[in-house]
């Protein structure tokens, strides 16, 4: 039962890690080009600050969501173990 959690929590972890990950990519992208169409300072450095914040989050779920996947994988290991 608690194999089947750590499953899925890596699964839904890294899967929206990878979308928000994806996401701030394109948002970098984004304010990059929006710097050149001669918006105000503030605008544009906060545009890209928000995006970095985004590809961030998105890299720290990733990361976070291997140690469930870790989990997972020990739990079946031993479950294998017992069958033995």
């Amino acid at each position: 039962m608690l194999s089947n959690k750590n499953y899925r929590r890596w699964f839904v972890q890294g899967t929206g890690g990878i979308i928000i990950f994806g996401s701030g990519l394109s948002m970098c992208i984004e304010a990059g080009f929006f710097k050149y169409s001669q918006p105000p300072t503030w605008q544009w450095i906060l545009a890209g600050t928000t995006a970095l914040a985004v590809v961030m989050a998105g890299l720290i779920l990733m990361i976070d969501s291997i140690r469930y996947r870790i989990r997972y994988e020990r739990e079946q290991e031993r479950e294998e173990e017992k069958i033995r």
